[in-house]
């Protein structure tokens, strides 16, 4: 085994397997107000990544604090959305399998899922600080499209008529 600094590799090697800390599934009300139908997630040296499956819906709304987050697109089509305080609105087509988007610290994103998704999560710090990986912090999305989503999320609207009210409130925002 080659060394490097003193250290065999394999000292650097971690080996994950799926286990009751590995996977959340997600049903009901916590899938529906997540978006989401289950996910991976290993945190380990301050970087947390996820393999995720995504319900077609807006998801909600976060931000994370300190930590960056890149979201790479292995299957569906997302449009990646993010905001500043004043509720201007900038969207990342994610269409091809590779496609990926970077959210910096303190910046306010949502996923808006056309159809449903599988993505990739990796949520880091910049600048090689390793820290802990915190929770995420819920944030309102801007006006028409937090209204959008409560419409969503009562069981009376049919959800392609609501997905196609945001790609519109969306196309609004940019002009």
């Amino acid at each position: 085994m080659r060394k490097s600094r003193n250290c065999t590799m394999d000292e650097h090697l971690l080996l994950f397997r799926l286990g009751k800390q590995a996977l959340e599934e997600f049903e009901g009300e916590k899938g529906v107000r997540r978006g989401m139908k289950r996910r991976f997630k290993h945190d380990i040296e301050g970087v947390s990544i996820h393999d995720a499956e995504l319900l077609a819906q807006l998801q909600e709304g976060h931000k994370h604090t300190t930590s960056c987050e890149a979201i790479m697109l292995l299957e569906g089509e997302i449009k990646a959305c993010c905001w500043d305080d004043e509720g201007k609105i900038e969207t990342k087509s994610l269409s091809e399998r590779g496609d990926l988007v970077v959210f910096r610290p303190g910046q306010s994103h949502t996923l808006f899922v056309k159809q449903d998704a599988h993505i990739i999560v990796v949520r880091f710090f910049p600048k090689d600080k390793v820290q802990e990986v915190g929770e995420r912090i819920a944030v309102p999305l801007p006006g028409e499209l937090e209204s959008l989503r409560k419409k969503m999320l009562g069981t009376h609207y049919p959800l392609k008529e609501i997905l196609q009210q945001i790609d519109q409130e969306l196309e609004r925002k940019k002009r």
